[in-house]
């Protein structure tokens, strides 16, 4: 599975996961990618999620390249974090579930009326600017 970023960038992903959760006051919309430990590095990571302008546009792509989903204004980075994610069910309720390591990064998306609120801001900059 691979993730384009809105700057162009791609990178193999393990897992993207959908959920619902509440944050700064508000239900929304979050997806849970999780990288391989070792591919990339942690500072690659959060840097690349820590620009807004990068995450404005996730497109999800299979290992076929044929497009998943595409998924808008998920720029609310909320975590980041190595975490031990189970991979495998045991056999038997003694066993102990196999986990490895993976670097998880989970995005927020804006709400409607926030979305509405950067469109109206851009719009008045550019008619300051515009009077300038």
């Amino acid at each position: 599975m691979q993730i384009t970023f809105a700057n162009g960038t791609t990178l193999d992903a393990l897992s993207v996961e959908g959920q619902g959760i509440f944050y700064q006051g508000a239900n929304r919309d979050s997806l849970e990618l999780q990288f391989e430990k070792g591919k990339y590095t942690f500072d690659e990571l959060e840097a690349l999620t820590s620009d807004p302008a990068n995450t404005q546009r996730l497109i999800i792509l299979d290992d076929a390249g044929e497009t998943l989903g595409i998924h808008e204004h998920y720029t609310l980075r909320t975590e980041i974090a190595v975490r031990s994610v189970p991979i495998d069910q045991p056999i038997t309720p003694d066993e102990p579930p196999a986990a490895e390591e993976r670097i998880c990064i989970r995005l927020a998306q804006k709400t409607y009326m926030e979305q509405q609120m950067d469109i109206l801001r851009d719009t008045v900059d550019t008619l300051v600017l515009a009077e300038l």
